[in-house]
C-alpha cells in the first residue's frame, strides 16, 4: 500500500495585469511497509564491455565487482537478468529472459559476471533494445529497473539511439553511470532524462559498489508504478513549462487528455518511499474581477489543479486501473494592488529557481567552452558562480573550482576559466549541475 502527500508551495499575489504564475509542488510518498510482490520487480544490469573497459584492469575489476555486488542485494524472488554491452548486446545471466533470484541464481550470476572479457566498441542503442526485450518477455513485472554502467560515448549513430530512448520510453527506468574518463555527458542524459531515471560519474572501488546496492535496493522497494502528475488549469490558460526540480532537474513530456483540453498527465514513473518537487508555471491567467467591476485582490481564483494519479493499489483503496486517485494540491492567483504582498517571492521557488538557473549556466557555459569560446564559458559560468553564492551552495562553488575555473568574486560572478581543462571535467560538471541534493 502507498500513500501521497502533495503540498503547494507560492506566492499567491500577482499584480494587475500580470498573467504568470509560479509554484513548487512537493509529492511525497509513504509506503506502511509493503512493496511489490517481487514477480512484479525486473530488474537489468548492462555492464559495458567494450575494449576500453579491458584497457584498464582496475576499472574492469571495479565494474565486475559492482554487478557482483548489485545481484547480490537483489531480495528473493526479484526478477533480473545481466546484459553484456559492446556494439552488440550479449545476454550473461539467464540466457534469456529474466531469472527469479534466490541463492542459486545470484550465485550463478556472479560466476557469469567473474568470466566477462572485453572487446569490441560501444552501441547503447543495442543495449537498450536488449534490456526492453528482455522486459517484454515478462509482462507481470510492472516495476521495471535497468542501471547502465559505462566507460565509453555511444559510437552508433546519435538518431539511432534517441530511436531507441523513444522505443523504450514508458517501459522502463533507466539510471547510468560513467566510470573511467571516455563516456560523454550528452549520451546518459539522453537516456536518463527520457528513461526517468538518473545519471552520474562514479568512482571505482566500494562506492560504486556501494551506489549499484543503492539504485538496486530502491528499485525492490518501489510500490507503485505509472505515477502521473496529472495538471488542471482554468480554460483559456497555458501550461508554460512543468519539470522536476529534485532530486535531479529533468523536464517532463505532458500528455493531453483528448477528453478535457485543461487537463494534462505527466508521467513520473515508478515510486517507493520518496519525496520529488516540481516547478510548474501557468501563463494566460486572467483577473476574474476585472469583467466584474470589483478591486483587484478580493477573491482568489484557482489557478490549477496537481493531482497524483497511479496504477498501484493505494491508501485509498484504489487498484490497477489507472484511474486512482491519491493526493492533489491547488494553485491559486490573487490579483492585488498591494506592492506588499505581489514583491514578496516564496522561498521554495527562489530556491528552485536558483538552482536551476544555476544549471542551465553550467550547460551554457560546457557547452561555449566545447566551442572553444572562453569568453562566452566565463560569463554562463560566472553567473552560475554567483547564483550559487546568493543560494549558499559553496559546495557547488568548489566542485565548478576543482576542474574549470578560479574565481575571482563569488558575489559579482568574476571568475577565471581554466585554458587546460578535459573533457571529462566538463562532463562531470555538466551531470553534476542536474542533481539539486547532495551527492555522496
Amino acid at each position: 500500500m502507498i500513500a501521497f502527500e502533495v503540498s503547494v508551495a507560492q506566492n499567491q499575489f500577482l499584480p494587475s495585469g500580470e498573467t504568470d504564475i509560479d509554484a513548487i509542488v512537493s509529492v511525497r510518498a509513504r509506503t506502511d511497509g509493503a512493496t511489490a510482490t517481487p514477480g512484479q520487480r525486473a530488474i537489468v544490469l548492462i555492464i559495458d564491455v567494450s575494449s576500453s573497459m579491458g584497457a584498464v584492469p582496475d576499472r574492469q575489476i571495479a565494474a565486475k565487482a559492482a554487478a557482483r555486488a548489485a545481484v547480490e542485494a537483489l531480495p528473493a524472488g526479484t526478477l533480473f537478468a545481466v546484459i553484456a554491452g559492446n556494439h552488440q548486446a550479449e545476454a550473461v545471466y539467464p540466457a534469456t529472459g529474466l531469472a527469479r533470484a534466490d541463492p542459486e541464481t545470484r550465485e550463478e550470476a556472479r560466476s557469469a559476471i567473474r568470466h566477462l572479457r572485453s572487446h569490441g566498441g560501444t552501441a547503447m542503442d543495442t543495449w537498450l533494445t536488449r534490456a526492453r526485450e528482455v522486459f517484454d518477455r515478462h509482462p507481470e513485472a510492472t516495476i521495471r529497473q535497468a542501471v547502465l554502467l559505462t566507460d565509453g560515448y555511444n559510437e552508433s549513430p546519435r538518431e539511432e539511439l534517441e530511436a531507441t530512448v523513444r522505443y523504450s520510453e514508458g517501459h522502463f527506468r533507466c539510471d547510468c553511470r560513467g566510470i573511467g574518463v571516455g563516456w560523454k555527458a550528452e549520451d546518459l542524459l539522453l537516456i536518463s532524462d527520457r528513461l526517468q531515471g538518473t545519471s552520474l560519474d562514479t568512482p571505482t572501488g566500494d562506492d560504486l559498489q556501494r551506489d549499484f546496492r543503492d539504485l538496486v535496493t530502491a528499485a525492490a522497494y518501489r510500490a507503485a508504478s505509472a505515477v502521473r502528475l496529472q495538471v488542471w488549469i482554468p480554460l483559456d490558460a497555458r501550461i508554460r513549462y512543468v519539470k522536476q526540480v529534485a532530486p535531479t532537474i529533468q523536464a517532463l513530456t505532458a500528455v493531453p487528455d483528448p477528453d478535457d483540453p485543461q487537463t494534462f498527465d505527466f508521467p513520473i514513473g515508478d515510486w517507493g518511499n520518496e519525496q520529488r518537487d516540481y516547478q510548474i508555471g501557468i501563463g494566460g491567467l486572467q483577473d476574474p474581477g476585472a469583467d466584474r467591476g470589483r478591486r483587484p485582490g478580493e477573491k482568489a481564483s484557482l489557478a490549477g489543479c496537481v493531482t497524483i494519479v497511479h496504477d498501484g493499489p493505494s491508501s485509498h483503496g484504489t487498484s490497477g486501473t489507472g484511474t486512482g486517485l491519491d493526493a492533489g494540491g491547488e494553485i491559486f492567483a490573487l490579483w492585488t494592488e498591494d506592492a506588499s504582498r505581489y514583491s514578496v517571492v516564496n522561498r521554495e521557488v527562489a530556491r528552485y529557481a536558483g538552482l536551476v538557473g544555476y544549471g542551465e549556466a553550467v550547460r551554457r557555459g560546457v557547452a561555449a567552452y566545447s566551442e572553444h569560446d572562453l569568453a562566452l564559458a566565463a560569463e554562463h559560468l560566472g553567473r552560475a558562480v554567483r547564483l550559487a553564492y546568493e543560494a549558499g551552495e559553496q559546495k557547488r562553488i568548489d566542485q565548478l573550482e576543482r576542474g574549470l575555473l578560479t574565481v575571482i568574486d563569488a558575489a559579482a560572478g568574476k571568475v577565471r576559466i581554466r585554458e587546460d581543462v578535459s573533457a571529462h571535467q566538463l562532463n562531470i560538471n555538466e551531470l553534476r549541475s542536474r542533481w539539486t541534493v547532495p551527492i555522496g
